[in-house]
């Protein structure tokens, strides 16, 4: 009988684990998780007509700046700045890539960045920023409504 009630609080225990389980994606269609180095900046203006079209353009590929996304945190990284880093949230559903709260890592507090320069080297524009983005075969382009960037997964 002793035997019969430890098993079945056991056994209580562990459906109540599992039930309180649940599964959560990375982001929502699990594209863009991974280690990406930016490759290409290009630079985006509308004329008069509305035509969208690439006005500059930036080869960065010998740069080694990062975008790494893991579970909602994005990590902005310049590996040549060892001081550099970045750390904004994101989602990432249906095509669409909205970065949100962008913040510099220090001990202590992390601080909200202000000023949208600092993301420059980066490609980015603003510091809440939509991209439209679309994954083949190991690159990734984000669109951006002034940027276009251009990463391939490492």
């Amino acid at each position: 009988m002793k035997r019969f009630f430890f098993l079945s609080i056991f056994f209580s225990v562990v459906a109540l684990c599992l039930s309180s389980c649940e599964t959560d994606t990375i982001d929502g269609d699990g594209h863009v998780e991974g280690f990406w180095h930016l490759e290409r900046i290009e630079t985006l203006a509308a004329d008069s007509a509305g035509t969208v079209r690439t006005v500059a353009e930036a080869d960065v590929s010998d740069k080694l700046v990062f975008w790494s996304f893991q579970h909602r945190l994005l990590e902005l990284d310049d590996k040549a700045d060892a001081t550099d880093r970045i750390l904004c949230r994101f989602t990432a559903d249906n095509g669409t890539l909205t970065i949100g709260d962008t913040y510099v890592p220090t001990y202590g507090a992390d601080s909200i960045v202000s000023d949208a320069s600092v993301l420059a080297r980066y490609g980015m524009t603003h510091l809440h920023q939509t991209f439209k983005y679309s994954v083949k075969n190991g690159k990734m382009t984000l669109t951006g409504d002034d940027v276009r960037l251009h990463l391939r997964q490492f």
